[in-house]
């Protein structure tokens, strides 16, 4: 993740990483990227949001989640990139300290979503990666893999989309 890495984990934590991706069809990339392309409207994954600050898509600018099994939790937006094909963001946590999410401890963490034009722009691909420090890596490690599976079913049955392994539909 260019320009996405964070300082070595402090004392006590250790680094960890996870990347998830998904094939849609059935809606073009440009309906998820209106739908997920917004750091200040990041309700689709982080649930409901206490605040923003900053210009939206521009970094710099922080949103407060909140997750009642959760500390309040500030990231910041570090990266964001936007063509008609393409969507990058990149986020970190922003707190001074540690923060517990359901029952697992951060320290900090980076987390990169992306979301591409394929199969001559009647396909998505989606992409969400993550690197963080915590006490419990593997416990991390399920965390965001469980929470990000649950949240990109959500969105796909709420877009109608049809997920696909593999290469490009065809009609074959």
């Amino acid at each position: 993740m260019q320009g996405g890495t964070h300082a070595p984990c402090p004392q006590g934590f250790y680094p960890g990483f996870e990347a998830i991706d998904w094939r849609f069809t059935g809606v073009p990339a440009s309906t998820f990227m209106n739908k997920t392309g917004s750091f200040h409207r990041g309700e689709w994954y982080t649930g409901p949001l206490n605040g923003t600050h900053g210009i939206d898509n521009t970094v710099g600018a922080t949103r407060d989640a909140f997750d009642p099994d959760s500390a309040p939790i500030i990231e910041r937006l570090v990266y964001f990139h936007r063509t008609p094909e393409e969507w990058i963001m990149r986020f970190v946590l922003d707190n001074e300290g540690p923060v517990v999410v359901r029952k697992v401890v951060l320290a900090a963490y980076v987390e990169e979503f992306r979301a591409e034009s394929i199969c001559g722009g009647k396909a998505t691909f989606f992409s969400m990666t993550a690197t963080y420090c915590s006490k419990k890596v593997v416990a991390a490690y399920s965390l965001f893999e469980d929470f990000r599976r649950g949240v990109m079913k959500r969105l796909a049955d709420e877009l109608g989309a049809l997920s696909f392994d593999g290469t490009c539909p065809t009609k074959e």
